[in-house]
């Protein structure tokens, strides 16, 4: 519904759309002159041309510098940043059979007993009081199709069960995430972790942001894991493309929004030019505009 709406929006706009494609800019002194379109004769020339992916693609080939990681805040930490993702769609089982398995975890002393020592055996006091918390919260619905792991418990018992530290710095992280429900039990669920340094995350990022070979066999034990606790059929289905939410910024920004513009919904039409091309990641998929007037400028 939000792409057809989108789609209607730019149509209303007179917006040309041009999708799945590469761009290479042409630079002179410092500017982008045009931008080639890969594998067509078409270019494209505006007064200003607005890079939104999350890699700075454009602005990159175009020259411009950047950090790395968290770099622009401490410079040791130019190849940390956050985990990537795997969303995968799980089949064959449903929520109130995770609730149970849930359950089943809560009511189990041992095990609880096992999962708190291994809390508070990796973290300092205030993180494990921080992991701790809400730990005898059981799964919450806050709208029709969306449910909140609120207790670390499930995640902590599969970390026992593989013999995994209970971390986010390095490797697999079972979080308590987030879980949608669509197509008669189809559950995308949202909490699965990999830790990686930066250099590790931009290769992913040119290779596609395919899942890894060490994602696939985590989510296989995933799925096993899943079968045994709940005796069904489940089955674990990797996405085309991982979610990695930052790796670079760019130095040396003309105008930076402040955070109550990005409240807003972003920049003003009066601090945009009239014409100007945008790229963007949406859904997986690139996809470019070229804006002709303010109205489609503040879309």
């Amino acid at each position: 519904m939000a792409d057809r709406a989108l789609r209607q929006m730019l149509s209303a706009a007179k917006v040309k759309v041009i999708s799945n494609s590469t761009l290479t800019p042409h630079v002179v002194h410092k500017k982008i002159e045009y931008a080639e379109v890969k594998g067509s004769n078409l270019k494209i020339k505006a007064n200003s041309f607005i890079d939104v992916t999350q890699d700075a693609e454009l602005a990159r080939k175009a020259g411009l510098s950047y950090y790395t990681g968290y770099e622009s805040q401490n410079i040791k930490s130019k190849n940390e940043t956050l985990a990537v993702s795997v969303v995968p769609r799980i089949t064959g089982i449903t929520m109130s059979e995770f609730r149970r398995i849930e359950d089943d975890i809560l009511y189990n002393r041992p095990l609880v007993k096992k999962i708190k020592e291994s809390i508070t055996k990796s973290k300092d006091p205030a993180s494990t009081k921080f992991w701790l918390r809400n730990f005898w919260s059981t799964i919450y619905q806050p709208y029709t199709d969306g449910y909140d792991i609120r207790s670390v418990a499930i995640g902590a018992a599969y970390h026992i069960d593989r013999n995994l530290p209970f971390s986010q710095n390095k490797g697999f992280f079972f979080d308590k995430g987030n879980v949608c429900v669509y197509n008669k039990n189809v559950l995308s669920w949202n909490g699965f972790l990999f830790k990686y340094q930066v250099h590790q995350i931009m290769k992913m990022e040119a290779n596609g942001r395919k899942p890894t070979p060490e994602m696939i066999k985590e989510m296989s034990h995933l799925q096993h894991w899943l079968q045994k606790k709940s005796g069904k059929d489940v089955r674990v289905f990797i996405p085309d493309e991982i979610y990695i939410r930052q790796t670079l910024n760019v130095r040396d920004v003309v105008d930076p929004l402040t955070g109550k513009e990005i409240i807003k919904g972003g920049n003003s039409t009066r601090k945009v030019d009239r014409q100007f091309f945008l790229r963007f990641r949406y859904a997986g998929r690139s996809q470019e505009f070229i804006c002709k007037n303010s109205a489609a400028a503040s879309l």
